[in-house]
């Protein structure tokens, strides 16, 4: 399979989303222009998975073109929403050429020595596709569910693989200018690969690290259109609030007031995910 082509620039906002709102605003008579500036290079090699598959086999995804986001606190955090309910631990994997999620590892197990962690965590090289995707297929053999930090590039080799073969797609985003260019990319690559793979991933939009007491009235109205226009391409959860008690993640275990704080979140993406297949 054929990965993506470096293709320097980015979106404009006003090429995807601020496109697809003027579609829906009278009141915008500025002419919208743009296109998207990565293209995957994709082949039809890939055999989706056409049955269907429950949680517990389940290869689920955090990912956008934008890093800083709060994809790996999010993992994590749903790791242990996971485990609480499986009644077991969680198979996670470190995509992200920093290294996040294993090096939060390194820490806990230094401050926490005589701890039990909540799962495994394994460290996967994105720079061969083929071997990503020999990686990704043995992944379906699994029989717990397996969580999967990408990096925040598309252009990584192995990345389209690894949303290929994804059962679940998690997209943490924020309501800054940067990070819904970055999110409109990514939404024109996750259609590409359904168009050309004929997979169906479920994509869950988490509005992630929001500061609820901010805003003008005109700027929540925008955030409310492009919770909109996601909505098209996915479900978007409810959001999680950019609070202190989410600086102090780890992968030993939850918080209450972190569980508390991520419930309406995760209940979401666990039953459109396990109930409504």
């Amino acid at each position: 399979m054929a990965y993506l082509s470096r293709v320097g620039g980015h979106i404009p906002l006003e090429g995807y989303l601020s496109k697809e709102i003027s579609k829906n605003s009278k009141s915008d008579k500025k002419k919208k222009t743009g296109v998207f500036a990565y293209k995957p290079k994709i082949t039809s090699t890939f055999a989706p998975r056409n049955n269907l598959v429950d949680i517990e086999t389940m290869t689920i995804t955090f990912a956008n073109q934008k890093g800083g986001v709060g994809k790996t606190s999010l993992l994590i955090l749903f790791s242990h929403y996971l485990s609480a309910l499986r009644k077991d631990k969680i198979l996670m994997i470190d995509a992200d050429h920093q290294r996040s999620l294993l090096n939060q590892r390194k820490v806990d197990q230094e401050n926490f020595p005589d701890c039990d962690f909540g799962g495994d965590i394994i460290e996967l090289n994105l720079e061969e596709p083929s071997v990503v995707g020999e990686f990704m297929e043995e992944l379906r053999g699994e029989t717990e569910p397996v969580l999967i930090d990408a990096p925040g590039n598309l252009t990584e080799p192995g990345l389209i693989q690894v949303l290929a073969y994804s059962d679940v797609i998690v997209v943490p985003y924020q309501y800054e200018n940067k990070v819904l260019e970055s999110s409109g990319t990514f939404i024109s690559v996750i259609a590409q690969l359904r168009e050309k793979l004929e997979i169906s991933p479920k994509l869950f939009f988490v509005p992630n690290r929001i500061k609820t007491g901010v805003g003008l009235k005109n700027e929540k109205s925008h955030w409310a259109e492009i919770d909109e226009i996601f909505a098209r391409h996915g479900t978007v959860t409810p959001l999680v609030k950019d609070l202190v008690c989410f600086s102090r993640v780890n992968t030993i275990t939850i918080t209450k007031e972190q569980s508390e704080q991520t419930k309406n979140c995760f209940d979401l993406i666990y039953t459109k995910v396990c109930l409504e297949k």
